[in-house]
C-alpha cells in the first residue's frame, strides 16, 4: 500500500473559499444535524504553513444520527473511521493519501472542539507563534517525507506549548457587551446616516455576549437612518454547482454575519445570481434593484456603483482589505483586460413568481488566479491618503474605507499600472 506523503507547502489564499464550498455540500448531507461548523486546523490560520487538507469541525446535536449520515459521507467521497483515538468524535476523511479534507464531529460545546478553536484564534492573533510553528512543520516534513508518525511525534512538544498558552489566553480574553460594540462603531468614525457595507470575520470579534445577533443588532439600531449593506455572494454554487439563483434559499458564502441578516425582517435582497448583495434601512428596496439585468459582477449601474453614488463607506470588521469585491467593480470599470470570463455562463434568476429569467454571465477570470490576493496591499496607501483609517471592533482589527476617494485613488493607480494586482507588492502612492 502506497505511504502517504507528508507535504507542507506554503499558505494558499484560496484555502477559505475551499473550505466554504466543502461545507456548503456538508450543510445537505448533515441537515438539523449540524449546530454550526468551524473551519480549523492549520489551513484556518492566514499565513501559516500547512499540509493542503481543510480541517472542518463540525458541532452536532447528536453523534448516533452522525452515524446514520455514512451512507451520504460515503456518497460525498469520504471514508468514516470512527472515533479514529479520539473518544466522543466522528472523523472523516477525503482523498485517500491524497488527503484533501478531514471532517471532525463533536457534541455542541464540548472542550475538544472548544481546544482546537481557542488553538486557531491563538495563532491567528500571535502571528510570531504562527510563524514559528510552521517553521517546524516544514523542517520536519523535509526530514520525514514518508513518516507521518514521525512528523506528528516531532511537532507534539509544540503544540502542547501553544495550546497551554492558547487555552490560558482564551480565558482571559474580554467578553464583549453590545455597548461596547457600539462606542467602537462610534470610534473608528461611522455615522448613524451614513450609507455603510459591511465586509466580516465574525471569529476575529472574539467572545461576543449574544454572538452574531449582537453584533447585527449594534449595527442595524445604529445606522437605523441610514442604510446597511452586506455582501451576500454565492459564486461558489452558482455557475459552479448550479445554474439557478433563488434568492429566497440560496445562502451567502462570505461569512456567519450575511447569513444571520437575510434572515433578519425588512432586508431585501438583490437579484444578481452570483455577487448578490442585502440591504436594510433608506431606500434599501430601490438600492438592490434592477441587479437582475446586468451580465457582470460588478457593474457600474449595479449596487457596487451604486456605493459610488452615495458616497458610502465599506467597513472591513475583522477582515482584511483582501475581501474588498468593490475593487472588482474598480476593475471592472477601468476596463482593465483579462479580469473577465471570454465566454460567459448562461445562468438563471428565480424570480418572486417562481418563473426563471434567463442571466448570461461573464464571471471574474484572470489567467494567473484571483488577483482579489493581492488587493490587501491597498491598505497603507489608502490609510496615507486620507481614504482610510484602522480602528479596533470587538478583538477584530478593522479598516472603515471612504468608497469614493478609494475608487479614484484606485482608478489612478490602475491608470498608471493596469497589472497592479497580479502581484504583492507595495504601491507606490
Amino acid at each position: 500500500m502506497e505511504k502517504r506523503k507528508v507535504e507542507v507547502v506554503g499558505y494558499d489564499g484560496e484555502w477559505p473559499q475551499k473550505y466554504r464550498a466543502e461545507k456548503r455540500e456538508l450543510e445537505r448531507v448533515f441537515g438539523p444535524v449540524a449546530v454550526c461548523f468551524h473551519h480549523a486546523g492549520s489551513t484556518s490560520v492566514p499565513g501559516l504553513a500547512a499540509k493542503p487538507v481543510i480541517d472542518i469541525f463540525v458541532e452536532v446535536c447528536d453523534l448516533n444520527r452522525v452515524d446514520s449520515l455514512h451512507p451520504k459521507m460515503e456518497r460525498l467521497g469520504y471514508e468514516p473511521m470512527g472515533e479514529a483515538g479520539i473518544p466522543n468524535r466522528r472523523f472523516f476523511r477525503k482523498g485517500g493519501n491524497q488527503r484533501t479534507h478531514h471532517v471532525h464531529c463533536f457534541l455542541t460545546g464540548g472542550k475538544e472542539i472548544q481546544r482546537h478553536l481557542a488553538f486557531r484564534d491563538y495563532l491567528r492573533n500571535h502571528p510570531h507563534r504562527a510563524e514559528e510553528y510552521g517553521t517546524l512543520k516544514t523542517k520536519l516534513a523535509k526530514e520525514f517525507p514518508s513518516d507521518i508518525q514521525a512528523y506528528m511525534d516531532g511537532k507534539a512538544g509544540l503544540i502542547a506549548q501553544i495550546e497551554r498558552e492558547a487555552l490560558l489566553w482564551e480565558q482571559t480574553r474580554p467578553l464583549w457587551m453590545k455597548a461596547q460594540l457600539l462606542q467602537q462603531v462610534r470610534q473608528i468614525g461611522i455615522l448613524p446616516n451614513d450609507t455603510l457595507m459591511i465586509h466580516s470575520s465574525m471569529s476575529a470579534l472574539g467572545k461576543v455576549e449574544g454572538g452574531g445577533e449582537t453584533v447585527l443588532d449594534v449595527f442595524m439600531e445604529y445606522l437605523a437612518p441610514g442604510l446597511l449593506v452586506f455582501p451576500t455572494h454565492t459564486w461558489d454554487r452558482v455557475g459552479v454547482q448550479t445554474d439557478v439563483f433563488d434568492p429566497e434559499t440560496e445562502s451567502a458564502c462570505v461569512g456567519i454575519l450575511p447569513n444571520l441578516f437575510l434572515r433578519r425582517p425588512g432586508v431585501f435582497r438583490s437579484l444578481h445570481p452570483t455577487h448578490s448583495v442585502a440591504a436594510v434601512g433608506k431606500d434599501a428596496k430601490d438600492f438592490v434593484s434592477g441587479e437582475e439585468h446586468f451580465d457582470t459582477p460588478c457593474p457600474r449601474q449595479g449596487c457596487h456603483g451604486k456605493l459610488l453614488d452615495r458616497d458610502a463607506k465599506v467597513l472591513f470588521l475583522g477582515c482584511s482589505l483582501r475581501s474588498n469585491t468593490l475593487i472588482h467593480g474598480v476593475e471592472e470599470w477601468n476596463h482593465i483586460p483579462e479580469r473577465l470570463q471570454r465566454t460567459p455562463k448562461q445562468l438563471k434568476i428565480r424570480m418572486a413568481d417562481g418563473t426563471l429569467l434567463p442571466r448570461t454571465m461573464y464571471g471574474h477570470h484572470n489567467p494567473t488566479g484571483d488577483v482579489s490576493r493581492n488587493y490587501g496591499k491597498l491598505e497603507e496607501p489608502l490609510v496615507a491618503c486620507g481614504a482610510a483609517v484602522r480602528g479596533k471592533i470587538g478583538d477584530g482589527k478593522s479598516v472603515l474605507c471612504q468608497v469614493r476617494p478609494m475608487v479614484e485613488c484606485t482608478s489612478r493607480w490602475l491608470q498608471q499600472n493596469p497589472d497592479l494586482f497580479l502581484d504583492g507588492k507595495p504601491i507606490e502612492a
